[in-house]
């Protein structure tokens, strides 16, 4: 349409500068089709261009931007064509930041070199160059070097890393000569993973979303038991908002699942949510299916607000959903559904894919009942001018829709009502009504009365010439069958809006009792009788609930000679994602709630479900307004937990026995809702009990807080080693710990006068032994101490140590003997240390 406004997809800016001089994108002077300074950026594409006439020499800076990028990180192509730099070669890295165990990838580009060159390259932390010899040909050479954050071993092929670190590549350019560089940064940051949610789609599909702090890759785990043996599912791409499609899904069961992330270095978080799992509640089909063509209805809140405020249970279908939908069957798809509303998006060419119009020629003829609404679907079907009309979309525009177009008119600020009619009868004086744009009002149409069935005008525009821009329609004889489809072997309906639904009473953004009642009346023609109705009265937002009982109680009608059949009382603890039966064919309200089995929440919702006793039946559903708090004396049973990838420790990695910080997130928004008071951190390849920790600092007495420690780093344990912290609520509960993977470089502890500040186990040595071995381990207080050695099958084959020891650091000696003092055979056997604050277990080998 030569009226469309540009739909902005990619943009990139484009800037390049040297001193005070700036030159935008794309900004040329008047018949030179050469560059000029100053001028303002075009917002138009992600074709940028800078040329200048004999630039001067010297350091050109370019710089690229993206304003508009909806899905990234996106590559692009920078191209540089001119007398740029000299006759040297040209070295590069593959990137501008690494993780931890990332392998650098180099290239050399030098036209007279060969058959090899050499690039040394050298890290903040490892300040002796490493040398890599690149190969290749034609003058392009490459190789590759691996970094560790373990000890620095110069010499050894691998560079030796640690958190902020810069890289730095050398290259000797012989001819000409000169000395060429590039450098990198190190990070080690994991992806910080909050808002995690899970949000039904219906037919069988949840969405779970979640938000990072950084640019991160997405992945869900997930399955019926917390083993989540249903496998993991990813999305490509690494945004900051996250979201997975589940489909597939048995409705009524409930799901675990963990979300995960890793940065664009490869640092990875997985969130557990302490090892509970997050949990949703698959949902059935809803009453109602809204489908918007695009994924990202730019209106959506007035549907959505129309739908909440009828009380209607519904699912949304957008993008892919809408472009191949399913047709389904009593269990899922188009035919699940009491009532299918679709709307295109505003400026959607063409309105409906082919292989949605085949569907919905099927749905109606089956005994649907569908609305659609849109301004421009019959202009964009109907009129030959069109860029999207065929001969094909026009007969599905008459013969399905039953819809001949007339004209599309510039403008109209009125939609009116018809005197009598069912859905807009009320609504004679006509309704306020502001077009998307100039020729994008709306469409005038007739009904196609030869296509059989009984069409009837339903509202008319105030334009110079009003006419009707929307008509019910059923169909003459029964469609379908009831096997296969709700509304199967009854006549067919459909209602047209050929005008924007969210355009009435605006702004779209505000709630609108007008709306409300339009979509009302439209949905409950299509039903063929009034819905019943139900809402929640209490709990319904704020309420804080101490007691172990409490109403719920709710208001409720339905149609004229129609009854309740049934209903259904169900709660919620994490704010609707996941949903527990409280009871099943209730009597009329109120419902006495017993709470003494019920944990306590922030986010705490109930909702009801009533169903009438027509065929097919219809149903209603409402839930609490807004989330209330169940603060039951003796309700809160579960600690805090460690909010995902917040833990860090500063250096990373460590080297001891220099101090160190560590420091943490604390949370105990989702597991019952009291303040953090405490939080402890231990070493060692297990957490120490709870309790047994040290203590961490942090401004408790609320539901979040950071914490923080400074570790004396002298008894740790060198080489890849574990952190640990967990926090404690205001009712006394510890959370679960949560780990923080680290490397300890450094000279490892053997000073015989040292007091480990933490429980340590070391590995026995000599490792794989034959005659005897030596087991050291460190007490940083006097206290009972076992240790003993155990076969793979768990059987205690020699205790070595069940006494009291002095805090400090200890040796013990197996010489391969049971109990017994026969000598065990070859093999693995593990042994495990178990101290007041600690718990530890390794694998030996025993030889011949």
């Amino acid at each position: 349409n030569p009226a469309s406004s540009t739909q902005l997809v990619n943009n990139l800016d484009l800037t390049v500068t040297k001193g005070a001089d700036v030159y935008r994108g794309n900004v040329y002077g008047v018949g030179t089709g050469l560059s000029v300074t100053g001028g303002a950026y075009d917002n138009l594409n992600v074709e940028e261009g800078v040329r200048i006439s004999a630039p001067a020499t010297g350091i050109w800076t370019v710089r690229v931007a993206a304003p508009v990028v909806p899905f990234d990180p996106q590559a692009f192509g920078l191209v540089l064509t001119g007398g740029i730099g000299d006759a040297a070669g040209a070295l590069a890295l593959d990137r501008g930041q690494y993780g931890s165990t990332s392998v650098v990838e180099l290239q050399v580009i030098d036209t007279n070199a060969g058959p090899t060159v050499s690039v040394d390259v050298t890290s903040t932390t490892e300040g002796t160059a490493e040398t890599v010899v690149l190969t290749g040909g034609n003058g392009v050479f490459t190789g590759t070097l691996p970094l560790t954050p373990a000890e620095v071993t110069t010499g050894n092929g691998v560079l030796s890393v640690s958190h902020g670190d810069q890289i730095t590549a050398t290259y000797l350019d012989a001819s000409p000569s000169a000395t060429l560089s590039a450098s990198a940064t190190v990070s080690y940051q994991t992806p910080i993973i909050t808002n995690v949610q899970a949000a039904s789609a219906g037919g069988s599909a949840t969405r779970i979303t979640w938000d990072t702090d950084i640019n991160a890759t997405t992945r869900v785990y997930y399955g019926l038991t917390p083993a989540l043996e249903l496998g993991s599912v990813t999305e490509t791409g690494a945004p900051f908002a996250h979201s997975v499609l589940l489909t597939g899904l048995t409705p009524g069961s409930t799901y675990y699942f963990d979300v995960e992330s890793a940065s664009l270095e490869g640092n990875v978080t997985r969130d557990d949510r302490g090892g509970a799992h997050y949990t949703f509640t698959a949902k059935p089909s809803g009453d109602v299916l809204m489908v918007f063509g695009t994924d990202e209805f730019e209106r959506k809140v007035a549907w959505d607000s129309a739908l909440m405020d009828g009380a209607y249970d519904y699912d949304v279908w957008s993008g892919p959903l809408a472009d191949a939908p399913a047709l389904g069957d009593l269990n899922g798809g188009l035919r699940s559904y009491r009532a299918v509303l679709w709307q295109p998006g505003l400026e959607q060419y063409p309105p409906f894919t082919d292989g949605a119009q085949t569907v919905l020629t099927d749905y109606l003829n089956g005994g649907g009942r569908l609305l659609v609404c849109g301004h421009d679907i019959a202009w964009a079907f109907g009129d030959p001018t069109s860029p999207v009309y065929n001969a094909t979309r026009n007969a599905w525009l008459q013969n399905t829709l039953r819809t001949i177009w007339l004209q599309d008119p510039l403008t109209w600020s009125s939609i009116i009502g018809v005197g009598g009619d069912p859905i807009s009868g009320a609504h004679t004086g006509g309704v306020a009504y502001t077009p998307i744009r100039d020729g994008g009002a709306g469409d005038e149409v007739n009904v196609n009365q030869a296509a059989g069935g009984t069409g009837d005008m339903v509202w008319l525009n105030n334009d110079a010439s009003p006419d009707s821009i929307g008509f019910r329609w059923e169909s003459g004889t029964p469609n379908g069958s009831g096997a296969t489809a709700v509304w199967g072997g009854l006549p067919s309906r459909l209602a047209t809006m050929y005008y924007e639904f969210t355009a009435m009473t605006p702004p779209f953004t505000s709630p609108s009792a007008t709306r409300t009642a339009i979509l009302d009346k439209t949905i409950q023609w299509l039903y063929g009788r009034e819905k019943p109705t139900v809402t929640i009265t209490a709990p319904n937002g704020g309420e804080i609930i101490t007691t172990s009982s409490t109403n719920i109680t709710w208001n409720e009608t339905v149609g004229p000679s129609r009854a309740v059949a049934s209903r259904k009382l169900e709660y919620s603890l994490d704010g609707g994602q996941s949903w527990v039966l409280i009871a099943n064919g209730v009597g009329p309200s109120p419902y006495s709630w017993d709470l003494t089995s019920v944990p306590n929440s922030l986010t705490a919702l109930v909702r009801i479900r009533n169903t009438d006793d027509g065929a097919p039946a219809l149903s209603a559903q409402d839930a609490s307004n807004a989330v209330f708090t169940l603060n039951r004396s003796g309700g809160d049973v579960l600690g805090p937990v460690v909010v995902a990838g917040s833990i860090n420790a500063s250096p990373n990695p460590i080297v001891r026995p220099n101090p160190a910080t560590l420091n943490a997130k604390i949370s105990e928004a989702t597991t019952g809702g009291s303040t953090v008071t405490a939080a402890e951190w231990s070493f060692g390849n297990a957490p120490a009990p709870a309790g047994n920790g040290t203590a961490m600092t942090g401004a408790f007495g609320t539901v979040v807080v950071d914490v923080s420690a400074a570790l004396n780093t002298t008894p740790f344990q060198t080489g890849p080693q574990k952190l640990w912290v967990r926090g404690q609520d205001a009712n006394g509960n510890w959370g679960p710990a949560t780990a923080l993977d680290i490397q300890i470089n450094g000279p490892p502890p053997v000073g015989v006068d040292e007091t480990p500040t933490v429980a340590f186990l070391r590995q026995n040595t000599p490792n794989p032994f034959a005659g005897t071995t030596a087991i050291r381990f460190g007490l940083p207080h006097t206290g009972p101490v076992d240790l003993g050695i155990f076969d793979v099958a768990g059987r205690l084959v020699r205790q070595l140590v069940d006494a009291p020891l002095a805090a400090g650091l200890h040796t013990a000696t197996w010489d391969r003997t049971d109990a017994q003092g026969v000598r065990v055979k070859p093999g693995i056997y593990y042994y495990r240390l178990i101290t007041p604050t600690s718990r530890f277990e390794k694998r030996l080998v025993a030889l011949n």
